[in-house]
């Protein structure tokens, strides 16, 4: 039973799954204003729903690189389950995700809609925008703006405040992504992928990769200077952010060998400031 659970944990790669909704349920971090039974209610949805989203994606991104991710080690807990098997589970999270997000708010479930279908864009074994330079980048920019803008709005009506947060979160997201391409250097060219990193080079992608968390580090104090965020908010957000930098500044010659654990503590470094974020925002 135990192995049965574990095999199933890693092919859904469920330590993944809760760090990345993370990224989905940050939106509602700062859309909460006031803290009662309602707002609990909404908030444990949102979380649910996060989870459900993140875990459709995870499976048919799955499904969809079953034969193409063959060469990538970091996949292998994949392996375990069929394509079939995985393509069935995103059905039933993609239907629950929908279902969920529904009822906590109907433009939120539209969003949700549209962000599934960008993630399958992604994906698609023939589409494949994640095989091409740029291209699935930009789709984790727009995706993450999305995102955060699915949970603000179960929270508060949508204002232009919304969009320059999610813009620094889609700006982390993306670098994110990046970082990801790199790890996936090796696997990525055997298989016929054009990534950024294999038509640009590691070089000049980490290059690019270092730009864009300067530009994030700025862009969140810019939005503490114009009272956007609150000092709370650019504490715990601003520290990850120069984390993050820091964390890739001093492994910038050899990015490459070090980029998995970059990715893992970044991951960890930005989840934790959103608890601590909305614990202190609660308090």
């Amino acid at each position: 039973m135990i192995s049965l659970l574990k095999k199933y944990w890693q092919a859904f790669r469920l330590n993944e799954v809760i760090l990345m909704s993370g990224f989905f349920i940050i939106g509602g971090f700062f859309a909460i204003t006031e803290f009662n039974k309602e707002v609990a209610y909404k908030l444990i949805g949102l979380i649910i729903l996060s989870i459900t989203i993140v875990l459709s994606v995870y499976s048919f991104n799955a499904a969809a690189g079953k034969s193409q991710d063959a060469n990538n080690l970091r996949l292998k807990n994949l392996w375990n389950l069929s394509k079939s098997t995985f393509l069935i589970f995103a059905a039933l999270f993609f239907a629950f995700s929908i279902i969920i997000s529904i009822y906590l708010n109907i433009i939120s479930s539209i969003l949700t809609v549209i962000i599934i279908f960008l993630w399958i864009l992604y994906s698609h074994p023939v589409i494949g925008l994640k095989q091409k330079a740029i291209y699935g980048t930009l789709i984790h920019f727009i995706g993450q703006i999305l995102h955060f803008l699915m949970a603000w709005l179960i929270f508060q009506n949508f204002n232009w405040d919304a969009v320059l947060i999610a813009i620094y979160f889609s700006i982390a997201f993306s670098s994110g992504h990046l970082l990801h391409e790199i790890i996936d250097y090796d696997a990525d060219k055997n298989s016929g992928f054009r990534t950024s990193p294999v038509v640009f080079g590691i070089k000049r992608t980490s290059i690019v990769l270092l730009i864009i968390l300067i530009i994030n580090v700025f862009l969140i104090s810019y939005l503490y200077a114009i009272e956007t965020i609150s000092l709370i908010a650019w504490i715990c957000f601003f520290s990850a952010s120069f984390l993050h930098l820091l964390l890739l500044l001093l492994n910038i010659r050899n990015v490459k060998t070090k980029a998995l654990l970059i990715r893992n503590i970044y991951r960890c470094l930005y989840f934790a400031s959103g608890i601590i974020y909305l614990a202190l925002k609660l308090l």
